[in-house]
């Protein structure tokens, strides 16, 4: 299928237009409505990171997630619970002939692997997550038809390199023959899924060149010499209108997901706009039937399971819709669109997990973005903590206390806190640049030693949490650990002192704030506008980011808030009577809300920011100083 992008060659709306048979309207019935089981709707969308790679590929179609009982070592190229994509398009946009993997993790996109697959339209983990299953259907650079099922390791592999592929033969590592050997099973391979039971999985794929579905069965490696290929089912499959036949712009099974539950691997198929279930694939005798035809169903190209309740989550690539259906009732019970303000085409892979606390996340793919996003529970997880000038450590709801300061003879008082990703961890700064460590923040360095022109006023920690940056009064920039030095404003002549910094979310720039309003923007990190030009009734004290990095919030110290790019303006506390002056403001992890902090420890939560404790009411030895 092509690119359902604007930047690819073949847009979806050349898929749609005069193919009222192929393509319809969706049907929003009262069938379409949501359940009381149904949670979409309620769920916050994040953006979560970029996709793409390191060469500039881009037009992402395969997603997975790293299964969470995957055990890493220390060289590994992914992690339990990383975000896994492929790119299909290169930098100019030619259909099939991007060749990267990449990784996300807590914000930061890395390519894994590159050059070594081709237009990969599908990825799937086996069941420990030490090998990426992907289907590349892209043509190689000598112009051939990759037709691929290819393995990558994430241990000792440092490359990405594929292990192997199939050529299209039905064999699997190149190295031995199936059992019973289909010719030219693998006819542009897109969906893939595995059955994760027992030391030997079940792999099943779809393809879009011919309409079947497989499975091989029998996988013992390292040699898979007992592999046994078998055709599961037939499915419609054809090229898009007014397009000729080829892996890159035929249409059929485009994605598969197996449930456990009843043994059936659920298919959808853009040619007709239609899911399918085939059941008993473990059986010697599968039988596929129709779930849903058209309807709320249009271009479905992704589908997964929602953990939480069993039902199909479909991602509807024509409409930019994600479709929640029943499959035993054959009823929709919810719709979405996550996308109303893009093109068609925008929608594409989709995958749903458990997280650690229980919570249903799902992820899918933006293709006009080039991003990466997460449908999460709207409750503010985890807690919050800030830090006193004696170096005194206060931490609310799930917030821990590694400890503190305050019984320190200090050189010169506690001037900020940043925390690890984890929150296992912070660390605390003075003002002469003394670094204090606790919990899982390590030391990297300080400023204690140096002579400073002026005060250290903050930090910031990378998105690792294995280094961080220091800034003075007078823009000048300190970097330790794995944090670089992109850049600081010592040289400038400033209206007024630097209050604050923020790094972007993928640690390769970041912000500083004055007190005047004034923003500087240094790396990867954009100016999205600032304050300077405003008659403030107060000066300027933090700056917090979004998560995708593409704005941020100042405060002032008398609780008024100013939104850039895409920050959001949920409230302030300009209109309010303040005890005492705010000093900072902490953004929450899905960017839909804001905590601000008084010097005296109280706390004024917005947005989905939750109200979790202060010193409001406390008399403190100190002041609270962000």
């Amino acid at each position: 299928m092509p690119p359902l992008a604007a930047a690819g060659l073949t847009s979806i709306a050349g898929l749609i237009s005069g193919a009222a048979t192929l393509v319809a309207a969706p049907q929003i019935a009262s069938a379409t409505m949501a359940s009381p089981s149904s949670i979409l709707s309620s769920l916050v969308d994040v953006n979560i990171g970029s996709t793409i790679s390191a060469n500039g590929d881009t037009n992402p179609y395969g997603i997975a997630i790293v299964p969470q009982n995957y055990v890493p070592t220390s060289n590994s190229l992914w992690q339990p619970g990383d975000v896994i994509v492929s790119d299909f398009n290169n930098s100019a946009g030619t259909n099939g002939a991007g060749s990267s993997i990449v990784r996300i993790r807590n914000g930061v996109t890395t390519t894994i692997s590159q050059g070594q697959l081709f237009g990969t339209a599908g990825l799937a983990f086996n069941a420990n997550g030490a090998a990426l299953w992907t289907s590349d259907i892209g043509p190689t650079p000598s112009g051939m038809p990759s037709g691929d099922v290819s393995i990558v390791l994430g241990n000792n592999n440092p490359n990405g390199a594929a292990l192997a592929s199939t050529n299209g033969s039905g064999t699997i590592n190149n190295k031995t023959t199936a059992s019973n050997k289909v010719t030219n099973s693998f006819n542009g391979p897109w969906g893939q899924a595995f059955n994760g039971n027992g030391s030997s999985p079940v792999f099943y794929w779809s393809n879009v060149n011919d309409g079947k579905v497989y499975s091989i069965s029998n996988l013992t490696a390292p040699n898979f010499g007992a592999d046994r290929v078998t055709l599961l089912a037939s499915l419609p499959w054809g090229p898009a209108p007014g397009s000729s036949s080829s892996s890159a712009t035929n249409l059929g099974p485009s994605a598969i997901v197996y449930s456990k539950a009843n043994d059936t691997l659920y298919a959808t198929d853009a040619y007709n706009n239609s899911v399918y279930a085939i059941s008993g694939v473990s059986t010697s005798s599968p039988t596929t039937s129709l779930v849903v035809s058209n309807g709320a169903l249009n271009v479905p190209v992704g589908i997964t399971i929602n953990p939480l309740n069993g039902d199909l989550l479909v991602a509807n690539g024509g409409v930019n819709t994600i479709v929640e259906i029943n499959p035993m009732t054959k009823m929709v019970d919810a719709m979405r669109n996550v996308a109303p303000n893009e093109p068609p085409g925008s929608l594409f892979g989709i995958q749903a997990v458990t997280l650690s606390d229980g919570s249903l996340a799902i992820y899918y793919l933006n293709d006009t973005q080039n991003s990466v996003h997460e449908l999460v529970t709207r409750s503010t997880p985890g807690g919050y903590r800030f830090a006193s000038s004696d170096g005194g450590v206060f931490n609310f709801g799930n917030s821990q206390y590694y400890g503190g300061a305050a019984s320190m003879k200090l050189n010169k008082p506690i001037v900020g806190i940043a925390s690890t990703p984890d929150g296992k961890g912070y660390w605390l700064v003075a003002a002469d640049g003394g670094v204090f460590s606790y919990g899982d923040a390590s030391y990297y360095g300080g400023a204690a030693s140096m002579k400073l022109n002026k005060p250290i006023v903050g930090i910031a920690s990378t998105p690792d949490g294995k280094g961080y940056w220091l800034v003075a009064a007078d823009g000048g920039v300190f970097s330790y650990g794995d944090a670089s030095y992109y850049g600081g404003a010592a040289s400038m002549k400033l209206n007024q002192p630097i209050v604050g910094i923020a790094s972007t979310p993928d640690g390769k720039g970041y912000w500083l704030v004055a007190a005047d309003g004034g923003v500087f923007s240094y790396g990867d990190a954009s100016y999205y506008g600032g304050a300077a030009s405003m008659k403030l009734n107060q000066p300027i004290v933090g700056i917090a980011s979004t998560p995708d990095g593409k704005g941020y919030w100042l405060v002032a110290a008398d609780g008024g808030v100013f939104s850039y790019g895409d920050a959001s303006y949920y409230g302030g506390a300009a209109s309010m009577k303040l005890n005492q002056p705010i000093v900072g403001i902490l953004a929450t992890p899905y960017g839909g809300g804001y905590w601000l902090i008084a010097q005296d420890g109280g706390v004024f939560s917005y947005g989905d920011a939750s109200y979790m404790g202060s010193t409001g009411g406390m008399v403190l030895a100190a002041p609270v100083v962000g």
